[in-house]
């Protein structure tokens, strides 16, 4: 059975590690790189005084799909989100 897993997190090195993670476990694993997903959001610093002062701030999200065999799944570490999807394989 095949599985297909989506990946997203803020950290680039967390999604690069993981999957050195499973190319030891599994060699034959397909990875398919999304393009980032990039969040800006503003805040007023001083909404009472200086209507004009602001802070930008910005969120990268890195985004990855991996297809890989059912029993070769490993659990990705703590700042990881993942969604799982089973594939049925038709030979």
């Amino acid at each position: 059975m095949l599985l297909k897993i989506k990946l997203k997190s803020l950290e680039g090195f967390l999604l690069t590690n993981y999957i050195k993670l499973l190319k030891k476990k599994d060699k034959e694993i397909n990875i398919i790189g999304l393009p980032k997903k990039t969040v800006r959001f503003t805040i007023l610093a001083s909404p009472h005084v200086n209507i004009r002062a602001r802070e930008h701030y910005e969120l990268k999200i890195n985004n990855l799909t991996i297809y890989t065999q059912a029993a070769h799944f490993i659990l990705p570490p703590a700042g990881i989100a993942y969604k799982l999807v089973f594939i049925k394989k038709f030979i």
